[in-house]
């Protein structure tokens, strides 16, 4: 990211979770002048429309959990 160039910089999972076709939704608030535009389907207010099945779901709060308690302490959403 530091080296990166361009208007707008972009960082996503893999796993494409976030649709590609979501990223014109961030683009318009950096558009408004933000510096920064997170999209998290953990938000209530996300609206996701086709959530994951339960054991994906499951699969994700754990890493998540061991990833915060032994690595990231205090970052969430790795």
């Amino acid at each position: 990211m530091l080296v990166a160039t361009g208007q707008f910089v972009m960082f996503s999972d893999a796993d494409l979770s976030a649709p590609i076709e979501q990223v014109e939704r961030l683009i318009a608030f950096l558009e408004k002048g933000y510096d920064v535009a997170i999209a998290s389907r953990g938000l209530s207010e996300s609206g996701v429309q086709v959530p994951q099945h339960w054991w994906r779901q499951s699969m994700g709060r754990v890493f998540n959990f061991l990833a915060q308690k032994l690595l990231l302490p205090g970052i969430w959403d790795s």
